[in-house]
């Protein structure tokens, strides 16, 4: 049994109708994913406006003629800068707001013909521009002056240069004459006492009243005297006395001595003497022990100067006497020892003898060497042949004075 047949016209209305439908549900979608793009990417004004904009798009899709085209994504446009961030930040959704009414394009009536799907229109849809950011408004440039020749370089005006104002000459400040300082009168200092009395060997000042145990009378010395110890004298005046006297034609003199008292070997022996003056007297100091060598640290024959063959008060004698009758002696002039107080002394070394008046050194022995302890002697001789006999010249009573008498090691 065959089939019945169908109306061909029928067939080819129904996939006519099909195929509308099919396009119109694709242009459909195309459409609203556009939009919804187009919302997501471009900001809107305000909920209304985007509604409005929105329809109108909605209804130029709908009446257009068109072929649907290959859709395309707007372009984003480019960020504007922090500054005008807050005029693109994006606004609220307006999916929410929108009134559904305006979309009535969206339902499908079966029954009426297809109507074509309007094709996007790429310059009907308004693409927003984005707020540009503001900028400073540049200085004008200054307008050329026409009257100058471009060509021409400018001529530079001179700076004026300023007026030297003279300047008067210094008044000279006169110099002030410094005031000398006054000297200063020197004021004396006083010496320093000694924090210790040096270390003698042998000391006497003669500042008794009578004269020290320490002298004895051991000897009889010299010339053509005759010994007197009394003329050998300590009165309490600072000083030794002793004298030399005539009485009745006899000369008589004295010797004083440390022999029973004091000895000693090296060491440097000094006295503080004033001698007289007068023909034939014999003023000595020396260094004895009987017999056996002697050290004479003074002797001058006090004859007035230029008498006695120059061997007068101006020359000093000094002599080293060893073995029975060898001596080295030396004679130094020096101006008249009679007129004041001078110091001689003796340094006694094992292997020198030195002699000093006032001080300085006169002599210096070397080749004869006393090892024998020695005893202090002075006095005041007179006469014999080697300082002349006395004469009607020589005063009948002289001295000699000692201030002191000091023996160190």
């Amino acid at each position: 049994m065959s089939s019945p047949r169908q109306c061909p016209g029928a067939s080819l209305v129904g996939s006519r109708r099909e195929a509308s439908v099919s396009r119109l549900g694709l242009g459909i979608s195309l459409v609203t994913l556009i939009a919804l793009v187009a919302l997501a990417v471009v900001p809107l004004g305000s909920p209304t406006q985007a509604a409005s904009s929105f329809q109108g798009r909605l209804h130029h899709r709908s009446t257009a003629t068109r072929p649907i085209p290959t859709p395309r994504l707007p372009v984003r446009p480019t960020p504007a800068p922090p500054a005008a961030a807050a005029s693109l930040a994006p606004q609220p959704t307006v999916a929410s707001t929108l009134d559904p009414t305006p979309f009535p394009i969206l339902g499908v009536n079966p029954t009426f013909a297809p109507t074509p799907v309007p094709t996007d229109d790429p310059t009907a849809a308004p693409t927003l521009a984005p707020t540009p950011a503001p900028t400073l408004d540049p200085t004008p440039a200054p307008t050329p002056d026409p009257t100058v020749d471009p060509t021409t370089a400018p001529t530079p005006n001179p700076t004026p240069r300023p007026t030297p104002v003279p300047t008067g000459a210094p008044t000279p400040v006169p110099t002030p004459v410094p005031t000398p300082a006054p000297t200063p009168t020197p004021v004396p200092t006083a010496t320093p006492a000694p924090t210790q009395a040096p270390a003698y060997l042998f000391d006497d000042e003669f500042n008794a009243t009578s004269l020290s145990s320490v002298w004895t009378h051991n000897y009889h010395c010299c010339g053509v005297v005759t010994m007197d110890s009394s003329l050998s004298t300590e009165p309490g005046d600072g000083y030794l006395h002793l004298s030399t006297v005539s009485r009745s034609g006899t000369w008589y003199s004295t010797v004083v001595d440390s022999k029973s008292t004091f000895t000693f070997t090296y060491g440097y022996a000094e006295a503080r003497i004033a001698i007289p003056e007068g023909t034939g007297l014999w003023p000595a100091f020396w260094l004895y022990d009987t017999g056996i060598d002697e050290i004479d640290t003074m002797e001058i024959c006090a004859n007035p100067l230029g008498t006695n063959g120059s061997n007068d008060a101006s020359l000093l004698h000094t002599t080293v006497h060893y073995g029975s009758s060898s001596q080295v002696a030396s004679q130094d002039r020096a101006s008249d020892l009679s007129l004041g107080w001078h110091t001689y002394g003796v340094d006694w070394r094992p292997d020198h003898i030195a002699f000093y008046l006032d001080g300085v050194q006169v002599w210096r022995e070397t080749s004869v060497q006393i090892s024998t302890p020695k005893a202090i002697l002075l006095n005041l001789g007179l006469g014999g042949s080697w300082c002349g006999n006395p004469t009607a010249s020589t005063p009948t009573s002289s001295t000699m004075l000692v201030d002191w008498v000091r023996v160190t090691p």
